[in-house]
């Protein structure tokens, strides 16, 4: 086997563990930790190697890695970003494809229908989580309901 074809299969190897954990990482900030280590020494190989090797494919498969590494940990920041403030950072909400237009009365009488005939989990879920999710769904916050 030609060196080229090593550094090809290493690189394949690396970006395929590196998506899985990139999906898979449960502390997402200390796999963040983890891949701005592997950018400062993939970039340190990088800076030693490009002098000597120039455009070898070594330099070129790390060049590709280092650029795959920042995606990556854009990528998890996003995701942490994310899970902090319950909606994609820097994007906005898409449109709601429906919109209530009754009155909240009728909303209400709605919700206390669906829930007394069971329709959502098997009937079980607390007639306040129910609002809150039709509220959700219909972009009406649904406030002081009576029991």
């Amino acid at each position: 086997m030609n060196m080229y074809f090593n550094v090809a299969k290493a690189y394949d190897d690396f970006a395929g563990f590196l998506f899985t954990e990139t999906t898979a990482a449960g502390d997402k900030a200390v796999f963040h930790q983890t891949l701005c280590h592997t950018r400062v020494e993939f970039s340190g190989l990088y800076s030693r190697q490009a002098s000597v090797l120039k455009k070898t494919p070594i330099v070129q498969y790390l060049k590709k890695a280092i650029a795959l590494v920042n995606t990556q940990m854009e990528f998890v920041k996003r995701q942490m970003q994310t899970e902090k403030c319950g909606q994609c950072a820097g994007f906005p909400k898409p449109e709601r494809k429906i919109k209530w237009t009754g009155g909240i009365v009728d909303l209400a009488e709605l919700v206390y229908a669906l829930h007394e005939a069971g329709c959502f989990n098997q009937g079980d879920i607390y007639l306040k989580d129910l609002f809150a999710e039709i509220g959700e769904v219909s972009g009406i916050k649904i406030k002081n309901f009576p029991l």
